[in-house]
């Protein structure tokens, strides 16, 4: 999980530690790309997730890390943030549709961290294969997380790769297209490819 009941909401912690960088118009542009990124790092991970009610707009306590005793406007869920924040509702409606498309990411059992493999950890960016079997439509997946602050390139293996999700549009599954050798991801974007399954 990234956001509890307990202390900052997500939004809160990341509009607390962003500072506006030049590449960006506005702090607000530069927390959302954050927040997109974030949540596509938790829910392309394995395992049983859970959320913070009114993660998916965006909620606010408005900084108040410890909301027990405070009052009902600062605990209760904004709805207005619904539409306010539309683009970051859509990224999580994506997300969650994709992750049911991936058994790689979706496994339990006690051999899911066998899946994982040939992982690149550089600072600021990491990228690792995951092993899709049991899927019809991708058997290989390559998943990609830019949190620093210029653009990096993955190289994808050869078969035929289709972008699943970017750093913007988690959609993208719905009607992919064809990706071959290098794709370069922007600062503070994910991106999800899936190597398509041979019939």
């Amino acid at each position: 999980y990234i956001s509890a009941h307990d202390n900052l909401t997500l939004w809160d912690k990341i509009a607390a530690t962003m500072d506006p960088k030049e590449g960006f118009h506005t702090k607000d542009i530069r927390v959302r790309k954050a927040y997109r990124l974030a949540a596509a790092v938790y829910l392309m991970c394995q395992g049983i997730h859970f959320m913070l009610s009114g993660e998916e707009f965006a909620r606010t306590k408005e900084g108040d890390e410890n909301s027990y005793k405070s009052s009902i406007e600062i605990n209760r869920l904004d709805w207005r943030l619904v539409q306010e924040n539309r683009d970051i509702l859509e990224y999580y409606r994506g997300l969650i549709a994709l992750r049911r498309e991936l058994p790689g990411v979706c496994d339990l059992s006690e051999q899911a961290a066998s899946r994982i493999g040939y992982p690149v950890l550089e600072e600021g960016f990491v990228s690792f294969h995951v092993d899709n079997a049991g899927s019809e439509k991708w058997e290989e997946l390559l998943i990609a997380f830019n949190a620093g602050e210029r653009d990096r390139t993955v190289k994808l293996p050869g078969g035929s790769w289709e972008l699943l999700a970017d750093g913007t549009d988690s959609f993208l599954w719905e009607n992919p297209h064809a990706i071959q050798g290098e794709y370069r991801i922007g600062p503070l974007e994910a991106a999800v490819f899936g190597r398509k399954a041979e019939l």
